[in-house]
């Protein structure tokens, strides 16, 4: 093989790798048809599920049985969610379901988070802040250290200086250490924020796969073992402090369960949840005062779970929002484009070298670009000669190989 014919074949994998990368993102500019996802929450008023979407006219209110409701009406029977507008108003109740409607407990117990696949995945960098949680100020302060832990131990660095604290390092590793930590963690989760009412520190999973707590008292060491259930494989913790105090966050197992993390002695609560997938689907915890919405969703369909504050499921409902609209598009794309390559997974974020292929409705797409880039070389044939090479990386590698043989002459 000589030297031109070498640089011409790597000149066309580049241009299939390059093609890989950025031809199905333009495609998707052009064809890609945004889904509007539906608002669904419990009416306690009502007894069943409010669906709030896009319509005709902007957006429309209905219940269950497709009956159609108002803003305004919408807003009076999702009453602790829509508080500060009723309020506004004036036409908040006084009570629900022999519930008092008062302020203080509104606002304690309207609570929010979200967990995705993205989240889930994501590889963080494994230096965290440990903030004073008693410091006797209003606010909480980020201090100039990080700690990490490894196998032997924990280090605190000096984030100015570079620096261990070896005297800091030494009085917290002995204090995991006599509260029975093996070194090293498999998971640090905590909510390293100063935008949260107080601190409560980190969880953090030692190499025995037993759960502890971590956080920082007055300059000391707080660390304590939480006697976390048998059986319960942690796969994530997400911390979130909030005024209410009645559980710290919740934790994801392996198989998929989702549990409260109570500030009872940390016992572990199970949400009545099912149809879970942490590799897919997102989780998304909405509370208020009367309902607390436990919501599992995808592109495609949402899953609301009704408890009330004592986790008790009330009602459930599934709810499929997907039209279709796309269907065309995908089908286009997988007969197009027989693969793609990313630099970022979606679900993670995480930037390396990805490969997804479009599976078996590729193939036609294949022969397509085969049989055109065998109709193209013979019509070259009498200037550059026939490479039957060029037919082979069409066929491999569809409409990418089939633009890179036609920009890229065969050479002599």
């Amino acid at each position: 093989m000589t030297i031109s014919k070498l640089g011409r074949i790597l000149v066309l994998v580049s241009i299939v790798f390059v093609l890989a990368n950025y031809l199905p993102d333009f495609y998707w500019l052009k064809f890609d048809k945004p889904v509007s996802k539906p608002l669904i929450g419990y009416s306690p008023v009502l007894s069943q599920f409010l669906i709030g979407g896009k319509s005709a006219d902007g957006f429309a209110w209905k219940d269950e049985a497709g009956r159609n409701y108002s803003r305004n009406e919408w807003e009076l029977y999702l009453p602790a969610s829509n508080y500060r507008q009723l309020l506004y108003e004036n036409i908040l109740p006084d009570s629900i379901n022999g519930e008092k409607m008062d302020l203080d407990s509104l606002r304690l117990h309207r609570i929010s988070l979200r967990v995705g696949p993205d989240v889930i995945s994501s590889r963080w960098i494994q230096l965290f802040p440990l903030m004073e949680s008693q410091s006797g100020r209003v606010r909480l302060t980020m201090l100039d250290d990080f700690f990490r832990i490894d196998e032997n131990g924990i280090t605190f660095i000096d984030s100015k200086t570079n620096e261990n604290d070896a005297a800091k390092s030494k009085i917290f590793t002995d204090a995991m250490l006599k509260a029975g930590f093996n070194f090293p963690s498999k998971l640090i989760a905590g909510n390293p924020s100063t935008m949260k009412p107080f601190d409560e520190g980190y969880f953090v999973i030692d190499s025995d796969n037993k759960l502890f707590q971590l956080k920082m008292v007055k300059g000391k060491p707080f660390v304590k073992y939480t006697k976390n259930p048998e059986g319960v494989n942690i796969k994530f913790i997400m911390m979130m402090e909030n005024n209410l105090r009645n559980f710290y966050g919740i934790a994801i197992s392996t198989d998929n369960k989702i549990y409260y993390i109570l500030y009872d002695d940390y016992k572990f609560l199970e949400m009545p949840i099912d149809k879970y997938d942490h590799t897919m689907n997102r989780f998304v915890y909405m509370g208020d005062y009367l309902v607390r919405n436990l919501i599992i969703e995808n592109d495609t369909a949402t899953a609301n779970y009704a408890t009330d504050r004592n986790n008790k499921l009330i009602k459930a409902i599934d709810y499929k929002f997907y039209d279709g609209s796309k269907d065309a598009a995908i089908s286009a794309f997988n007969l197009i484009f027989p693969f793609s390559l990313s630099f970022e997974e979606p679900k993670s974020g995480v930037f390396d070298i990805f490969f997804n292929h479009s599976g078996i409705q590729s193939v036609w797409g294949l022969i397509i670009s085969a049989v055109l880039a065998f109709i193209i070389l013979r019509k070259r044939k009498a200037a550059n000669g026939f490479n039957y090479f060029d037919v082979l990386i069409a066929a491999f590698t569809g409409i990418y190989g089939l633009i890179a043989i036609i920009l890229i002459k065969n050479v002599e």
